[in-house]
């Protein structure tokens, strides 16, 4: 069962948002070439904004073992087989940490998909729902920072979708 689309949806007015407080860190592996806060706006991943416009999105992870798992599923999903030394060489990671309390709508746990009226397959099914579903996430009244979710294809690990803000309340720590 796929999750609704937003625009059948209709968010609770609190969305119970988690709270990661001040020096929270995440890790990210990124394309060297790019910024490591690289705010995304292809469409290719799941909580980009549905018409590449709207917002820019900063995936990260947990763990190492979660941002690796995302980074070689997304190259996996994009037409790549296996992944290949060239791939690898142009990835760097780094660490990132949180300069203030971010504030992320929780998408890892049953309690918080069923107060939001969703299921599992908003973190595993179909890409544009997930991308619709961010949308009226980050249009809600209460600006929720990002989104928290579980790895497509690990569940053990837990990674963050970071949309776009000015005066972004992240640093870099390498």
């Amino acid at each position: 069962m796929e999750s609704r689309a937003p625009s059948k949806i209709y968010l609770p007015a609190d969305l119970r948002l988690e709270s990661f407080s001040f020096g929270s860190a995440w890790v990210r592996i990124y394309q060297c070439m790019q910024d490591p806060l690289f705010f995304g706006k292809t469409g290719w991943n799941r909580f980009d904004a549905p018409d590449r416009k709207e917002f820019g999105v900063l995936y990260m992870a947990r763990a190492l073992p979660g941002a690796l798992i995302e980074t070689l599923q997304l190259a996996h999903d994009l037409g790549f087989p296996y992944v290949t030394s060239k791939f690898l060489r142009i990835r760097c990671f780094c660490r990132i940490v949180s300069t203030e309390e971010i504030r992320l709508v929780n998408l890892t746990s049953g309690a918080s998909m069923a107060w939001l009226g969703v299921n599992g397959s908003l973190n595993s099914g179909d890409r544009c729902t997930a991308q619709r579903w961010s949308q009226a996430v980050f249009q809600h009244p209460d600006k929720p920072d990002g989104i928290l979710y579980v790895a497509r294809h690990d569940p053990q690990q837990v990674a963050v979708a970071h949309r776009q803000e000015s005066g972004i309340p992240l640093a870099v720590w390498r």
